[in-house]
């Protein structure tokens, strides 16, 4: 763990993605869903970089550093590292046996993320491990004939807490879709947030405009995430009474008895990992109380020992955070056309009917007002067929591909009717068929068959339930 003077970790090891090439070759004697022991060497793999001079091989191993993933429950120095050979004293090859030692007393290398990024991070992380949670647990209950879904409900908003750099955030996080939220804090406006699970477990997120790329571990301490490539901890709520352990491995002895008064910065015990001997210093002045004998085999998360703090007064706290904004940059409004927002108003209203609550402070009347306001403008049509026309491809008419690059925003269902005509053996073209159908009733049919599609969906579910007494008959039936 770089953060910690590179104390070692422990733990399992999902994936570790590395590919060789002719300047840079590696090996690790770990692989997937594998591990590494608190017994075990801390070290589980080597790079060589090879180049006509140093820095060619330098610029190799950085290149090949970034390439490097490495999933699991250990901390690795994979981002440090890349930051360590971008220092000038290393470029400039200034370096001894001390130089290490001085970077970690400086600090000089440290992983920074704005806090903003990483409580939406922790909070979108959160809220999704929640939902899905949710799920697995109500699929569960199906299969057992249970259908009560207040499980579910308590999910449609709901309130999670993260601590960074000791500030206490309470996230409102309201569900606006399956893979959609909006996140606020105190009361303040909110911003909208997406999330997808990607098939290695990487999330997807997408606040304010700005993507992201999340994976996300709950330990016992807390929540470590990589955000981008970056390494940053969310620890839990914590008592400074209690003194727990951060590594997993063996306690050698203890330095003070109990009772005994140790003061903040101390080392009170020592403790064994990886073949190293550790000590453990407090983090307050008090009277240290042991709650494990030595020679105990310990986990990260373990109470070691109890601290009665002399000051309360003095102790690391956590204040709660005040503000209503969570200071999120914003990616600037990107230019839309009509065919973009038409589909986001439709997606909003269809939304809404699956039981999200989507509309956020607009009435269903203002949400459809939109979807017929996105229809009134007449280059959808135009775009609609020069979609078509993109997806066919190779296979579209040579005179017919440019006829329809040339349409204006007047070229009405019947001129595209009338275009095809000539075609009408041409298999390929059936798609602009189908679209000169569809828009035969102008752009208010099309508002229309929206609005009835998006009542169906409704009606599909609910039209279950009237008349019944017995909700759970219905429940089982969908």
């Amino acid at each position: 763990n770089p953060d910690e003077g590179f104390k070692p970790t422990s733990g399992k090891i999902e994936r570790v993605s590395f590919q060789s090439t002719p300047a840079v070759w590696g090996y690790f004697s770990v692989g997937a869903n594998g591990g590494v022991h608190e017994f075990a060497d801390s070290q589980f793999g080597h790079l060589f970089a090879t180049g006509e001079d140093r820095e060619a091989a330098r610029k190799s191993m950085v290149l090949a550093l970034k390439e490097l993933k490495v999933r699991g429950e250990i901390r690795n120095p994979v981002e440090y590292l890349v930051q360590l050979l971008e220092t000038d004293d290393f470029k400039a090859n200034d370096i001894d046996t001390s130089w290490l030692d001085g970077i970690l007393a400086a600090k000089s290398i440290s992983m920074q993320m704005d806090d903003s990024v990483t409580v939406a991070s922790a909070a979108l992380f959160r809220a999704h491990e929640a939902c899905k949670a949710a799920r697995l647990d109500f699929e569960n209950a199906l299969e057992r004939g249970q259908f009560s879904t207040a499980a579910l409900d308590a999910l449609d908003a709901f309130d999670v807490d993260i601590v960074v750099s000791d500030v206490k955030y309470t996230v409102r996080v309201r569900r606006t879709g399956a893979d959609a939220y909006a996140i606020s804090t105190n009361g303040g406006e909110e911003a909208p947030a997406s999330v997808r699970e990607q098939p290695d477990g990487t999330l997807l997120a997408n606040v304010g405009g700005v993507s992201r790329q999340i994976t996300g571990f709950e330990e016992p301490l807390g929540l470590r995430m990589i955000v981008d490539g970056a390494t940053v901890f969310v620890p839990a709520a914590f008592d400074p009474s209690e003194i727990r352990s951060d590594v997993t491995g063996k306690i050698v002895r203890w330095l003070k008895d109990d009772g005994e008064s140790v003061a903040k910065g101390e080392t009170f015990a020592e403790v064994e990992a990886m073949k190293m001997i550790m000590p453990l210093k407090a983090a307050d002045a008090g009277k240290v109380s042991p709650r494990m004998s030595a020679g105990s085999v310990i986990e990260a998360g373990d109470l070691l020992a109890s601290l009665q703090l002399d000051d309360p007064s003095k102790a690391r706290s956590i204040t709660p955070f005040a503000g209503t904004s969570l200071g999120l940059s914003e990616a600037k409004a990107r230019a839309t056309d009509a065919l973009r927002s038409y589909r986001a108003s439709a997606k909003t209203i269809a939304t809404a009917m699956d039981g999200y609550d989507a509309l956020g402070d607009a009435t269903p009347e203002q949400a459809v007002g939109a979807l017929a306001d996105a229809l009134g403008d007449a280059t959808i049509f135009q775009l609609r067929i020069r979609e078509e026309a993109g997806a066919i491809g190779q296979k579209m008419p040579a005179e017919l591909d440019a006829a329809l690059a040339k349409v204006s925003a007047d070229f009405s269902a019947s001129d595209l009717e009338g275009a095809l005509a000539p075609y009408a053996d041409e298999p390929a073209v059936e798609p602009l068929r189908k679209l000169a159908s569809i828009w035969s009733g102008g752009a208010s049919g099309v508002a229309t068959e929206a609005v009835a599609d998006a009542l169906e969906r409704f009606l599909a579910v609910e039209e279950r339930f009237v008349g019944r007494a017995d909700t759970d008959a219905a429940t089982r039936e969908l």
